[in-house]
């Protein structure tokens, strides 16, 4: 026969369930970091957009080393509608027509996403150095 269960067992029962249940949510959020808080990868390749030049291998750990002069994470990987993309992948959002946001299949250096972004930037970054990243089509794009 199982003891009554009575008001003092109830509690005690419904608090070693509250307690669980932090310790597996605080484990959970321990376990998966948000995508802002991911280590990033050396170098990638982009290749999500690809319709008439090569892929662009792509070096983050290059780019990490440029906070000194100002380029974060957030340079490359924007907010979406003030909130923080869910997918850091470029060709997540930027390969499909989404309203007057121009894909990256349009080779222009002026609709492009990624060359506005990248060739705007590392003009940009000449009056900070020397030597910046490329600008010209062939410099990302070998044959």
């Amino acid at each position: 026969m199982s003891p009554k269960a009575t008001p003092h067992t109830s509690r005690r029962r419904l608090f070693i369930a509250a307690i669980t249940l932090g310790i597996l949510g605080a484990a959970a959020l321990v376990i998966a970091k948000p995508v802002h808080k991911r280590k990033a990868p050396g170098k990638v390749t982009i290749k999500g957009c690809k319709k008439k030049k090569p892929a662009v291998v792509f070096n983050h750990k290059k780019h990490l080393a440029l906070k000194k002069f100002g380029v974060t994470c957030k340079s490359c990987h924007h907010d979406v509608k003030g909130k923080r993309a869910e997918k850091p992948k470029c060709s997540s959002c930027h390969a499909k027509k989404q309203g007057k946001m121009d894909t990256c299949f349009k080779s222009s250096k002026k609709k492009n996403p990624f060359h506005v972004a990248c060739i705007g930037c590392h003009t940009k970054m000449k009056s900070k150095v020397k030597k910046t990243g490329p600008t010209k089509c062939k410099q990302c794009h070998p044959k």
